[in-house]
């Protein structure tokens, strides 16, 4: 796959199989997003750390400020998969949900 800015400023795209193909270029070329996953500290859980994922793809060049932002962060269990762990994560207006199980630690 090959992609140029036309003399008209557009982006061309050549050598797609199909139309997401030439959208993901687009998109990569002109504002790359990810997903982030990862993972962060719990109190009181059966296990000591939740996994998450953002809802959706985060600027990527914004993903080190939305990590400094989760600094210090620490959860509270339980946490259910689809919880909301943090809204607004970094004033990017993208939420980060839980995406497994943290029970209560038994005593």
């Amino acid at each position: 796959m090959d992609i140029k800015r036309s003399p008209s400023g557009d982006w061309e795209v050549t050598g797609a199989a199909c139309s997401r193909g030439v959208r993901f270029a687009k998109e990569e070329r002109t504002l790359p997003r990810r997903m982030l996953t990862s993972t962060l500290p719990v109190r009181g859980g059966h296990l000591p750390r939740v996994a998450f994922r953002s809802r959706e793809a985060i600027p990527k060049e914004m993903l080190f400020q939305v990590l400094k932002s989760l600094r210090g962060k620490t959860l509270e269990a339980p946490i259910e998969p689809g919880d909301i762990l943090v809204e607004n994560v970094a004033e990017t207006g993208i939420d980060l949900i839980a995406t497994s199980h943290i029970g209560r630690k038994q005593s």
